[in-house]
């Protein structure tokens, strides 16, 4: 903060991120979202930005506001002037797709349980079948960021973990047909088979993915 303070304008950009990095090294995640955000706002054209946008987001998600965090990720990835190569577009693509599985998962979880999350669609018509295919959704995005991740990345110490995730992501999404077909009385025999093999096709790329992730695994350990 004293630096901040005395510091030349030019300079404070990585100061403020500076301070966000010590706060959230803390467990301070609140303290830490105020400079990094005054970070994007001032020097929003500044490289450290990136850096801001990444770590406000791992703050965000500790705050448990998952959609912001996903919102700053995606900024990361789809701005052209970050190189796919550097550390922050890597650490935003890893970051990213384990914060949309869980978001997915959690929508799941609400909707096994009758809940409706008013925060994802504030809609009077908002349904658990509705909130089911969104999380639905949700997955298929996180096995498309963690696909890329892994693919991208095959010697980053994450690899594992991404790929046990997709895996996961698969039998997951396989609840949605599974639960919309068991609660939904009024449906057609035909609707119903259909949501059955779209889950025996969901499981299927779940058992392929474990499976795959177990033959490397046992490579590493030979």
């Amino acid at each position: 903060a004293e630096y901040l303070r005395n510091e030349e304008r030019t300079k404070r950009a990585r100061g403020f991120v500076a301070l966000g990095r010590n706060f959230i090294h803390a467990g301070e995640w609140q303290n830490a979202v105020e400079p990094l955000e005054r970070c994007l706002t001032e020097y929003a054209t500044n490289p450290v930005s990136y850096e801001a946008r990444l770590l406000v987001a791992q703050a965000k998600v500790e705050l448990g506001q998952l959609d912001a965090a996903v919102e700053l990720l995606e900024s990361n990835l789809a701005d052209f002037q970050l190189d796919p190569t550097s550390t922050v577009w890597q650490d935003s693509l890893f970051e990213l797709g384990e914060i949309t599985f869980n978001r997915g998962d959690e929508l799941l979880l609400r909707a096994s349980l009758g809940e409706i999350d008013q925060q994802t669609v504030p809609d009077t018509n908002n349904s658990v079948e509705d909130q089911l295919r969104r999380s639905h959704d949700r997955l298929m995005v996180a096995v498309k960021r963690l696909r890329e991740a892994y693919s991208r990345y095959p010697d980053d110490p994450r690899y594992f973990a991404s790929r046990y995730l997709l895996a996961r992501s698969y039998r997951m999404a396989a609840k949605m047909p599974e639960l919309i077909a068991k609660s939904n009385a009024n449906l057609v025999e035909s609707a119903k088979r259909d949501l059955l093999q779209q889950r025996r096709n969901l499981l299927e790329q779940a058992l392929a993915e474990y499976r795959a992730l177990h033959i490397k695994i046992s490579d590493r350990s030979e």
